[in-house]
């Protein structure tokens, strides 16, 4: 009987500490990303435009930039996969190293374009808002390194 009162703690507990984690989760505050009232997207173009007090004709520059950046890098982006794919499906050595090089190239390309990208909206910013531009990038910097990648545990089984 005593070890059926036990597990019957056991199991009460371990349902209230669920609930528990749940709640936080639920209930956590958040910056840019965290939906809920009063949280966009950091990509969302009417906030941006808000926050960073662009009017229209510098508003208009930002998306075209945005457009520009997204083709380029979305070509890039695509010419790195096809490379890497290449690379790690040859065994020739000498075919290997050229296909690392041109990985590094395209590599090279993307942050090409993301800085220029990135000096365009520095430029269309107001003075007064340039730490804000800067914690926004940063966001969106954190949230690509870590877009699609286990933080714990072991790696996907293929």
């Amino acid at each position: 009987m005593n070890k059926v009162k036990l597990l019957a703690w056991l199991v009460g507990l371990l349902i209230l500490l669920n609930l528990g984690l749940m709640m936080s989760m639920f209930m956590g505050k958040g910056g840019f990303g965290h939906k809920g009232k009063g949280h966009h997207k950091p990509n969302d173009e009417a906030h941006i435009q808000k926050v960073f007090e662009l009017n229209e004709e510098d508003f208009s520059k930002f998306k075209a930039s945005k457009a520009k950046h997204i083709e380029v890098t979305a070509k890039l982006n695509q010419d790195l996969k096809d490379l890497s794919s290449q690379y790690y499906q040859t065994t020739l050595e000498p075919l290997r190293d050229s296909l690392l090089d041109s990985i590094m190239e395209v590599s090279e390309q993307i942050y090409l374009a993301n800085s220029q990208h990135l000096s365009e909206l520095r430029q269309l910013v107001t003075s007064g808002k340039e730490k804000q531009l800067e914690r926004f990038i940063h966001h969106l910097v954190q949230g690509e390194s870590t877009r699609g990648k286990h933080k714990k545990g072991p790696p996907p089984r293929h």
